[in-house]
């Protein structure tokens, strides 16, 4: 398996990193013993793989790497456990339409801590009213330097993310839980 030449399908960068990662808990022997195994030149620059290939040696290598007890085998299941604020509100807008009410609230804003509440409401549709809660929080601990002056949009955005997350039934954690 040669590296394609061809600029369609080339690795992400969540796969570059995830083979980063792969490396370092296989060892240097091991990972350059999967490059052979899968028909890989051993000198190949891992930026020019297609990602087929990418994903190919990601499943050999997670092969070599002891699992948590996990339904998800494959590199792309694994990335799919995150999920985004626009994906979320796109998915909430189709199921919804126009019964969903998205509010916020500040609850604190002291101590370098940003507290945000969000509220989603389903108006009725021949059912209940159904109403989702959630809180986020930002904090100089849990953003990063680049988003520290807009701690407060940070917050907004995580609470917001819970409650969607909430009201559609989605278990995965949201990407803003965690970034910032």
């Amino acid at each position: 398996m040669e590296g394609n030449n061809n600029n369609s399908g080339l690795v992400t960068e969540k796969q570059l990193k995830y083979i980063g990662f792969l490396r370092g808990k296989t060892g240097s022997e091991k990972f350059k013993e999967t490059i052979k195994k899968i028909g890989l030149k051993e000198d190949v620059i891992l930026k020019e793989l297609t990602s087929e290939e990418a994903s190919i040696l990601i499943d050999e290598l997670q092969k070599l790497v002891p699992q948590e007890s996990t339904k998800k085998s494959s590199f792309k299941d694994r990335m799919e456990d995150y999920i985004d604020f626009e994906t979320l509100l796109k998915e909430a807008h189709k199921k919804f339409k126009d019964r969903l009410n998205i509010t916020t609230e500040l609850v604190t804003a002291q101590d370098k801590t940003i507290l945000f509440k969000a509220t989603i409401t389903i108006r009725g549709n021949g059912k209940k009213e159904q109403v989702f809660t959630a809180y986020g929080d930002a904090t100089d601990e849990n953003v990063n330097t680049m988003v520290k002056p807009h701690k407060i949009r940070v917050a907004e955005t995580r609470a917001v993310v819970r409650s969607l997350r909430f009201a559609l039934g989605v278990g995965m954690t949201a990407k803003e839980e965690v970034e910032g």
